[in-house]
């Protein structure tokens, strides 16, 4: 197939073979996350254009092009998964959208479904990955890289999609970037504590999520905590659907 040998040429499968052999069931996930959000574009002006057809919604479109929509980066990753030995499987919904009035009653017709992402078994834990979230959210030429919409549950997804339940059992997020590097803070202290730790080990990126109790809070209120911890300049983002904050120093 005309893809295997732009894959090759670009080390994806021998790599993967090779990282394989080092790396457990979760950080080959990751790198599989990480090789298609850092060798793909999002095909902007295909979906402009409202043309999903052809390579941008193909496993060529990651592969062969570097230039794909949803479900090409989807279907990319579970091809990826598979020379892995993962199970994974390909999820089509709706994105929310609460600016428009009147959406009609979400019943996971194919006409309804605007959205794509992967459901991946990490150690017979199933969680959803959805890389072109991640895509969009990633900074810098994507040296900055997002795991925002990384292995996570039900619980994330149904904050900005809807779809079919296919049946698996998500409900826990036990290998989320967040979970794993225990950066979810429900109080002001622990958070204190997490910012005063990055310091004093020279971190560059302050990474974590907060819970309903801070989520309350105004976004500026966690940045001015920031700012009183961090002594230089930084630049941030918010994701205000998971109520994630991503800070970058300088």
């Amino acid at each position: 197939m005309r893809s295997d040998r732009g894959l090759i040429r670009s080390g994806g499968v021998s790599s993967l073979r090779y990282k394989k052999k080092q790396l457990n069931n979760q950080d080959t996930v990751r790198y599989v996350h990480d090789f298609i959000l850092k060798n793909t574009e999002y095909a902007q002006e295909s979906l402009d254009r409202q043309d999903l057809s052809g390579d941008v919604s193909n496993i060529c479109g990651v592969f062969v092009n570097k230039r794909a929509v949803c479900k090409g980066i989807a279907l990319a990753a579970k091809w990826l998964l598979d020379q892995a030995g993962i199970p994974s499987g390909v999820i089509e919904g709706r994105v929310i959208r609460p600016e428009i009035a009147g959406m009609q009653k979400y019943i996971g017709k194919d006409s309804q479904n605007d959205h794509a992402w992967n459901v991946v078994n990490v150690n017979d834990v199933w969680q959803y990955m959805d890389i072109t979230m991640d895509l969009g959210a990633s900074q810098d030429n994507k040296s900055w890289i997002a795991y925002d919409y990384f292995l996570r549950g039900d619980a994330a997804m149904a904050e900005y999609v809807q779809y079919r339940n296919p049946y698996i059992d998500c409900k826990t997020e036990k290998y989320s970037y967040f979970v794993r590097n225990r950066t979810i803070f429900s109080g002001e202290e622990d958070l204190r504590k997490y910012l005063r730790y990055c310091m004093k080990n020279r971190k560059k990126r302050l990474y974590f999520q907060v819970e309903e109790s801070l989520a309350q809070k105004d976004a500026s209120a966690i940045e001015t905590l920031v700012s009183r911890t961090v002594r230089s300049g930084f630049r941030w983002r918010y994701n205000q659907k998971l109520h994630i904050y991503d800070f970058m120093l300088m």
